[in-house]
């Protein structure tokens, strides 16, 4: 089975369209405890996903969110907090 092709006016764009990094990603301190969210991620290709995660970073402007999602190159997306909810217990 071959892959879907993208098309060249997407292939500039990123995976994660509202992905939003700190400037300074590697200062941004680790927390003991992991808060389990509702992450909002807009995919390239395939449009608006809402997905359980957990973060353990964020600040007042980025929070990283850690997902199961083979998309993803690594654990996790940065995101605005406008895209982060508290995951109902």
């Amino acid at each position: 089975m071959q892959g879907r092709r993208v098309p060249l006016g997407l292939r500039a764009l990123p995976l994660v369209l509202n992905e939003h990094w700190p400037p300074d990603a590697d200062q941004v301190t680790e927390r003991d405890e992991a808060i389990m969210v509702t992450a909002r991620i807009v995919w390239r290709d395939a449009g608006v996903e809402y997905v359980y995660g957990q973060t353990t970073r964020w600040d007042g402007q980025h929070v990283y969110v850690r997902v199961d999602d083979e998309r993803l190159d690594g654990e996790g997306v940065w995101l605005r907090p406008d895209d982060v909810y508290r995951a109902l217990p």
